[in-house]
């Protein structure tokens, strides 16, 4: 059985029931463009998991047919691209947009001051615009890009340990980064990165 999913914007872990032969796509959309491009007011979406067909009806009945008859990964990215095609998006931020993906690059260290001088904007104002934009605020956004970074680097670099990991996320020592990747991730790290390492990932575009 197939099925489209809307997962919202969170700061932290969501689990699901994962049963052998499972497979999932995912299409992760860019922060900053969930409202301009779907019309759903993304802090409304805040750790909302809700079938599509709640949220986008129309979305969701161009979607289920051919989805049902799909047969390959790459099929599925099709039919997914021709549907967001056919919307038609509202002007995003693009200030938000840039400093999402400013923070991304960085792995989530650079400070709210900076991101908001680049914008030119105050920093409540800068605040008030990436929640509204993103779902999230900057704080919890740098924060699940830190320990996302904190992980992917884990998972690089495995027979180093943990000190170096929170020395390179800004953590203050290996006692906090895990409870920060227990919060984002929903287990300590050495169960996420074994976890991870199980999933076979594949067609990542």
């Amino acid at each position: 059985m197939r099925a489209v999913i809307l997962v919202g914007p969170s700061p932290d872990a969501f689990t699901t029931e994962v049963l052998p032969g499972d497979e999932f796509l995912g299409v992760r959309l860019e922060p900053g463009v969930t409202s301009p491009l779907l019309g759903l007011h993304a802090p409304d979406l805040r750790s909302v998991v809700t079938p599509l067909a709640l949220c986008l009806p129309a979305l969701a009945a161009r979607l289920d047919g051919p989805l049902a008859s799909s047969c390959s990964p790459e099929e599925t990215r099709a039919i997914f691209e021709s549907a967001i095609r056919a919307l038609t998006p509202q002007p995003p931020d693009l200030h938000i947009i840039q400093a999402a993906r400013a923070l991304i690059g960085s792995g989530g260290t650079l400070p709210v001051r900076s991101l908001a001088s680049a914008a030119d904007l105050s920093e409540r104002q800068f605040r008030r615009r990436f929640q509204t934009a993103t779902g999230l605020s900057p704080k919890e956004f740098a924060r699940v890009r830190r320990v996302l970074a904190a992980v992917v680097q884990m998972l690089a670099e495995p027979e180093d340990g943990l000190a170096p990991v929170a020395a390179d996320s800004g953590d203050a020592d290996q006692s906090h980064l895990t409870r920060e990747v227990v919060t984002v991730f929903g287990g300590p790290p050495t169960s996420v990165t074994a976890r991870l390492r199980k999933i076979d990932h594949r067609n990542v575009w």
